[in-house]
């Protein structure tokens, strides 16, 4: 019998292990929203910036579109109808224009990195998933970036592998 595993959205694996409905939650696995966790999402944020390794890239600025979805609890805000009990995605806005404009990385990479830790140091953030669209960074390509996850919810491979097992111990114990 085998389980099939996501790393991610992108990739999964198979392994030995016991049959899990995807809708049923096995008592010793933990799904993200058992834990309080939302999602504010705040796409298409476009900021024109400094990026890139070539010569003109260093001279004139591009633009980055900004996708982030947010992990946050909003179960206070949502009892007390108060902006100042969630996560407020106008100051997240703001903060990552004036960071991203004032940049000048070479590297996609690094912006994504440094904007992640923007949201998850300065702003009531768990977890962060950030793509980071470079748009016309290659001839014939719509779309260019990174995406990248970061925050206490990132979770290996091996970790997956771990909890399948003590699902099939569990099981043959």
């Amino acid at each position: 019998m085998l389980v099939r595993l996501r790393a991610n959205r992108y990739s999964s694996q198979e392994i030995p292990g016991p049959r899990v409905d995807p809708q049923i939650t096995p008592p010793n696995i933990k799904r993200k929203n058992e834990y309080g966790m939302d999602i504010i999402f705040l796409h298409d944020l476009t900021i024109e910036t400094i990026i890139g390794i070539y010569d003109w890239e260093r001279k004139e600025k591009q633009s980055v579109i900004l996708d982030l979805d947010m992990g946050a609890d909003i179960r206070r805000a949502a009892a007390s109808d108060a902006i100042e009990d969630t996560l407020n995605y106008k100051a997240v806005a703001k903060r990552l224009i004036e960071f991203v404009g004032d940049s000048d990385f070479q590297l996609v990479e690094t912006l994504a990195e440094r904007v992640a830790e923007v949201v998850l140091t300065e702003f009531d953030v768990t977890w962060v998933r950030l793509r980071v669209n470079k748009k016309g960074a290659v001839r014939y390509a719509g779309d260019v970036g990174i995406i990248i996850e970061r925050g206490i919810l990132e979770r290996s491979i091996e970790t997956e592998r771990s909890i399948a097992q003590s699902v099939m111990d569990g099981e043959n114990g």
